[in-house]
């Protein structure tokens, strides 16, 4: 090869690699659809507020369209029509995608070639199933109802539960490998109840800024704050009373824990199982000096018979014990049972929502 086609050779490789490169951080939307007559084609955002707001206009032909532009971040997106009724959700990243369907089965349409779009998908298959799961369950309480059958009831309830958590882990492993993602958070906001709040905020640290201001959060990440993160390892505990639950107890408050390592459980009596497994490991922390206290939840409300009974039977009326109430969880937001341990600095060590969470804190004491 003479030094003119070299050099030239290497011109072409250049500018081929400059196209890649240049291209890397834009998106490109190639559409097809069929049955459908041409028309102006609008990509649009979708704010808080539900309206579109129209970022694109492109003119169909044949069916084709294209779309070419710049994402900031992985984000949601909709396809319109001019003269027709109807919209594609996307959820988009910088890439080229393809996009190809009918448009009598907008809900059919295929996107391929995008990142952000298979991790949609995915989402979308999962939600769907949690939410045929859920359908098949209240179908199946109802009818228990109608029959009165308390234990298919109760079986229900604790089905629910479990259900529920397990979903709660698996979109919170989903979002951990994907902090830097939108959908990951806006995901996230069902899982709070089953996700322990020292892991939480381990993945929020990770949250870009703009992803915890974009409009779709609203007022999340004060909420989240306020009611998740302020209750995580490191942060100081704040005042809490609980009301006795036997006749000579005592009104509990912070002051109850000062110089000393302190669990505050927060749980139901109806908790039979969770109850059972975490009272062990919690005559654990009570061997290693921590002094424990029982914050028991009454869905009426009131404190029931029985109560001393309670206490012997399971092995625990040597534990500190009181009733939390609505003021309570203004400050200790617990929308699941839980272990909350408190060093003598008065601030958190970590919460457990499982015995092998509580068991791993003991461990440390």
């Amino acid at each position: 090869m003479n030094t003119r086609k070299l050099k030239t050779s290497l011109l072409a490789l250049a500018a081929a690699l400059c196209v890649v490169a240049c291209n890397s951080d834009k998106f490109v939307i190639d559409g097809y659809l069929a049955g459908i007559p041409d028309q102006d084609v609008y990509l649009c955002s979708q704010p808080a507020s539900g309206e579109y707001v129209m970022l694109d206009t492109v003119r169909m032909k044949d069916g084709h369209f294209r779309f070419k532009g710049k994402m900031e971040y992985n984000d949601y997106r909709f396809i319109t029509f001019q003269d027709v009724a109807g919209e594609i959700p996307l959820y988009i990243d910088n890439s080229k995608m393809e996009l190809v369907g009918e448009f009598a089965h907008l809900d059919s349409v295929k996107v391929t070639g995008s990142d952000a779009m298979d991790y949609f998908n995915t989402i979308l298959a999962q939600e769907a199933a949690n939410g045929q799961y859920r359908a098949d369950q209240i179908r199946a309480f109802r009818a228990a109802q109608q029959t009165g059958d308390t234990a298919a009831l109760n079986v229900i309830y604790e089905e629910s539960i479990e259900h529920d958590e397990a979903y709660a882990r698996k979109i919170f492993e989903m979002a951990e490998k994907r902090p830097e993602d939108l959908l990951s958070l806006v995901m996230m906001i069902n899982c709070i109840a089953y996700i322990n709040p020292d892991q939480l905020a381990a993945y929020y640290e990770k949250v870009p800024s703009n992803i915890k201001t974009h409009p779709r959060m609203g007022t999340f990440d004060s909420y989240l704050h306020k009611n998740v993160i302020q209750m995580s390892k490191g942060y100081t505990a704040p005042a809490f009373t609980l009301y006795p639950v036997l006749a000579a107890g005592d009104t509990l408050t912070l002051a109850t824990l000062k110089d000393k390592v302190g669990v505050l459980y927060v749980t139901n009596p109806e908790e039979t199982e969770l109850n059972e497994r975490m009272y062990a490991e919690l005559h654990k922390a009570k061997e290693k000096g921590a002094e424990v206290i029982v914050a028991f939840v009454f869905l009426d409300g009131k404190v029931p018979a029985g109560m001393k009974k309670y206490l012997e039977e399971r092995g625990i009326a040597d534990f500190k014990t009181g009733q939390a109430d609505q003021e309570f969880f203004k400050s200790y937001v617990c929308p699941s049972s839980r272990a909350i341990f408190i060093g003598k600095d008065g601030k958190f060590l970590g919460t457990a929502l499982t015995p092998e969470e509580a068991e791993a804190i003991i461990s440390t004491l």
